[in-house]
């Protein structure tokens, strides 16, 4: 999503619906500041990608571990992430500290050529507000592929908006991810028969009670 909103692409789809050549301008991503909002394995993986094409990446999480890919930060920090990102990437999962986390306020302190992208949870984030600063030109873009009710519906205004990139809550759905996700799967069976300690384990507490995520 982020090179697909940094090069315009939903022009060039809208161009060849309507068969027109349409040459323009895009941007390059290298040397530009991406902020992982949520450094679980998709925003670690999300930050190597970032640093791969040269981008400024700072990650943002509940606890600093120090094995982080890129320098990372605490929640506290997360207003000034905001500021200085170009690009945005919320990846977190959704908790009772974590819904609603990016609303009006925070979507305010966001440059207005920045791009936010949302591969988390729709209820991250407060939609009419997003929907609003992007009809109102204070963000250049948005890369969603989760909403606060799926399926989007269909008198969403984000659908009619040509600085909006829309998937349907499937940007890691490959044969290979639910192959891998299969693998984890049996590996765990063995590894709880055994008393071995699994992978991916997720606390009680952590989807109960909620502490602001990864």
């Amino acid at each position: 999503m982020i090179l697909g909103l940094s090069r315009d692409v939903p022009a060039w789809m809208r161009a060849q619906q309507d068969h027109q050549w349409a040459p323009h301008v895009g941007e390059e991503v290298e040397g530009t500041n991406l902020a992982v909002i949520g450094m679980g394995p998709i925003g670690e993986e999300t930050a190597r990608l970032g640093i791969a094409l040269g981008m400024n990446v700072v990650g943002c999480r509940r606890t600093v571990t120090g094995n982080e890919p890129c320098e990372t930060r605490t929640f506290e920090a997360l207003g000034e992430l905001l500021a200085w990102a170009d690009y945005v990437v919320l990846a977190l999962p959704l908790t009772h500290d974590t819904r609603g986390l990016i609303g009006a306020e925070q979507l305010a302190l966001m440059k207005s050529t920045a791009r936010f992208i949302n591969v988390g949870r729709g209820d991250l984030v407060n939609e009419p507000a997003l929907i609003d600063a992007l009809q109102q030109g204070r963000l250049a873009g948005a890369g969603l592929d989760v909403f606060a009710t799926e399926p989007l519906g269909a008198e969403s205004p984000l659908w009619d908006m040509p600085n909006v990139i829309i998937t349907p809550h499937n940007s890691g759905a490959t044969a290979l991810a639910n192959h891998r996700g299969a693998q984890i799967f049996i590996d765990n069976i063995a590894r709880f028969t055994s008393g071995a300690e699994m992978r991916n384990e997720v606390a009680a507490h952590q989807v109960g009670a909620g502490t602001i995520g990864r």
